[in-house]
C-alpha cells in the first residue's frame, strides 16, 4: 500500500488518501457474526490497530479498494491521515494531543452511515435510489457504491454504507452541517473524527448469506455532491495540521530559506519562520531541540556582524509564540 506523503509544492488537503486500520489482534474482528440459531455478535471492541495508507485518485479507486476489503474482516477505513508512518504498528486511534496517531485533513471522498430507513426490497441498487430520494438535493443524480451492512437482509429495513465525491475536499464538520436533521436517517456519528467506517462482510456460521450481492456501483449522470463548504482560512478556523514527513520537508526548505535570508530582513524572517516551527513543534511532529539546532545552524551561514544572544533569543521566543498560538486554535 502506498507510503507517499505531500510534496512542498502540493498544497495540503488537496489529495484523498484513506487509512486503513487494522486490529493488532488476529483474534479481532470488525464485522458481526451470525449463526444458524438466531444468534448475532457485534463488532468486537478492538483498541489496538494497525495503519496503512492508500491513496485514491477518485470514487472508482475507492469502490476498487472497497470490494478487496468485504473479506478483510479485521480491517475498516478511517477518513484521515496516517500522523507519522514510522508509528503505524499496534497504535490507538486517536488524534487530539503530542501523541496522536491520526491528523484530520480534508478530503473529498465520505461516506454515509444508513441505519434503519423504511423497508429493504433486498435489492440493494433499489434500496439506495430510495435513500437518496430522501437526502439533500445536492445528493440528487449523484453517482456513488453501496455496501450492505452487517445487518442487510438480516433486520426488515434499509441498512447500509454509501459513498460519494464531493467537488471539492470537505471537512467532517462540513458532512455534519449538511446532513443535519437529515430524512434518510444517515447517523452523523460517521463524522466523528476517526470514526471506523466499517467494510467487511458479516460472518456467517451454519448459514448461507442471504444476500448475493454486497457491493454495488449505482451509475448517475452527475459525477460529485456539490455544496458550500466551509473555508479552511475563515477567522477562527482551526490549523493545518500535517503529517511528520510533511512537516520535515517542509522544515528543510524553510531552513534554507532562512540561510539565505538579508541583513534587512533577517530579524521577522526568523520570526515568521519559527513561529510557523513552534506550530509543528506543539503538533508534535518535529522535535523541539533538533529544530532550534538545525535553525541555529542555518544562521550560521549569515554574512556580517551578528547578535547570538539575541538570535537565539528570537528564535525561542518565536517558537514559543508558535506553540501558543496553536494550543488555541487546534481542534
Amino acid at each position: 500500500m502506498s507510503d507517499h506523503t505531500y510534496d512542498n509544492n502540493e498544497p495540503v488537503a488537496t489529495e484523498n488518501f484513506v487509512t486503513v486500520a487494522q486490529t493488532a489482534s488476529p483474534n479481532l474482528v470488525l464485522t458481526k457474526r451470525n449463526y444458524s440459531n438466531g444468534i448475532q455478535k457485534p463488532y468486537d471492541q478492538a483498541k489496538y490497530f494497525n495503519f496503512y495508507e492508500v491513496q485514491i485518485w477518485n470514487l472508482y479507486d475507492l469502490y476498487l479498494l472497497s470490494k478487496r476489503m468485504l473479506s478483510k474482516s479485521r480491517c475498516c477505513f478511517i477518513r484521515a491521515r496516517i500522523k507519522d508512518s514510522n508509528k503505524v504498528k499496534r497504535v490507538t486511534r486517536t488524534y487530539k494531543d503530542q501523541d496522536a496517531t491520526l491528523i484530520l485533513q480534508n478530503q473529498n471522498w465520505f461516506a454515509l452511515d444508513i441505519d434503519g430507513f423504511a423497508r429493504s426490497s433486498g435489492d440493494l441498487i433499489s434500496d439506495a435510489k430510495s435513500v437518496i430520494l430522501a437526502l439533500p438535493s445536492c445528493f440528487a443524480s449523484v453517482q456513488c457504491f453501496v455496501v450492505a451492512s452487517s445487518s442487510y437482509g438480516i433486520k426488515s429495513d434499509i441498512r447500509m454504507r454509501m459513498f460519494f465525491w464531493s467537488d471539492e475536499p470537505c471537512s467532517h464538520l462540513d458532512l455534519k452541517r449538511l446532513l443535519h436533521g437529515n430524512s434518510a436517517n444517515a447517523d452523523l456519528a460517521i463524522f466523528n473524527p476517526i470514526q471506523p467506517i466499517y467494510t467487511a462482510a458479516p460472518i456467517f456460521h451454519g448459514m448461507i448469506d442471504p444476500i448475493r450481492q454486497r457491493i454495488a456501483w449505482l451509475p448517475q449522470y452527475a459525477l460529485t455532491v456539490s455544496f458550500n463548504v466551509d473555508s479552511t482560512n475563515h477567522h477562527g478556523a482551526p490549523e493545518l495540521v500535517y503529517t511528520k514527513q510533511t512537516a520535515e520537508r517542509m522544515r528543510h526548505r524553510k531552513l534554507v530559506e532562512i540561510g539565505f535570508l538579508t541583513s534587512g530582513a533577517r530579524h521577522n524572517g526568523v520570526i515568521r519562520e519559527c513561529i510557523f516551527f513552534g506550530q509543528l513543534i506543539e503538533q508534535g511532529v518535529l522535535e523541539e531541540s533538533e529544530t532550534i539546532e538545525l535553525i541555529w545552524e542555518a544562521m550560521s551561514n549569515w554574512y556580517g556582524h551578528r547578535n547570538t544572544k539575541k538570535d537565539m533569543e528570537t528564535i525561542l521566543w518565536a517558537i514559543e509564540r508558535g506553540k501558543l498560538n496553536m494550543g488555541r486554535n487546534t481542534l
